[in-house]
């Protein structure tokens, strides 16, 4: 069942984070998205869990992490929908996101999903083996 995540998820969005990105969040950055940011969550214990920074009728989603041992079971896909549906609610009309345009994965999900690319930021992420550029995607709401 999709949730909204508490304070008291920090520590478990943490170490989900940094088990599926090269650079994780800490649990006070994840704190202070939690107060400020729409932030969902599927399992006990936490197997994936995505944030959406709201500003006005735009939205960007920071990140979508799953478990390793969770993938490929459609956590991200409903996590995506849900929060879809929550920024409908709060009247945000595009909604962009970032992804490392060597994750393949990320990119047909989003594309699966409606979303657009719209651009490229060149070495946008930083990575055990330097940098890559992601590529922004967005979707009309």
């Amino acid at each position: 069942m999709i949730r909204r995540l508490g304070l008291s998820d920090a520590v478990a969005m943490s170490t989900l984070h940094r088990k599926s990105f090269s650079v994780g969040w800490p649990p006070a950055e994840m704190r202070l998205h939690i107060e400020k940011d729409l932030c969902l969550g599927l399992g006990d214990p936490l197997a994936a869990f995505i944030l959406v920074q709201i500003g006005g009728d735009q939205a960007d989603i920071l990140t979508i992490a799953t478990h390793p041992d969770h993938r490929r079971k459609g956590l991200a896909r409903q996590l995506l929908t849900k929060a879809e549906t929550c920024l409908r609610d709060q009247k945000v009309e595009t909604l962009f996101l970032d992804v490392s345009e060597l994750n393949d994965n990320a990119k047909s999900l989003y594309k699966s999903c409606g979303y657009q690319a719209v651009g490229r930021r060149p070495r946008y992420y930083r990575t055990p083996n330097g940098r890559v550029a992601s590529i922004t995607f967005s979707k009309s709401l």
